[in-house]
């Protein structure tokens, strides 16, 4: 049997960049990831700038209540972008071949859109979370 005789198990691959792919399923927790350490960085220093807690904020560092809000609206937008890239890929190779057990492999372009869609979701709402916590957690307490 010549080498070729059996398709691609990815036969719709040039419908979708790898790069895309990519960016449909780790925008979500690399956004959430800096966010955090981001975050955590100003909202620490703001009460805790020489390693003793503060009762009030630190002097000068109000913009943080403003800052990281914005910031995670930000995030949000940015990971729902990446919902959106997701969502298209997945509907540019949604009628690629569903594959079976033999067959492994086949519809891989279409599992990643689908799982950036999923992973985009699932971190949308884990930062839609988080900004609120924004909201109900008290200053420096």
């Amino acid at each position: 049997m010549a080498p070729n005789a059996f398709p691609h198990p990815s036969p719709q691959r040039d419908r979708a960049s790898a790069l895309l792919l990519a960016l449909g399923f780790a925008t979500g927790p690399v956004v959430l990831a800096l966010l955090l350490t981001i975050t955590y960085a100003l909202t620490s220093y703001r009460c805790f700038p020489d390693g003793t807690r503060l009762e009030t904020p630190h002097a000068g560092w109000n913009w943080v209540s403003t800052a990281v809000p914005l910031m995670y609206v930000a995030g949000i937008a940015l990971t729902a972008i990446a919902a959106l890239i997701a969502w298209r890929l997945w509907q540019r190779t949604k009628d690629e071949g569903p594959g079976a057990t033999i067959e492994l492999g086949e519809g891989r372009t279409r599992f990643l859109g689908v799982w950036g869609l999923i992973t985009s979701a699932l971190f949308i709402a884990i930062l839609a979370f988080d900004l609120i916590n924004t909201f109900l957690v008290p200053t420096c307490a």
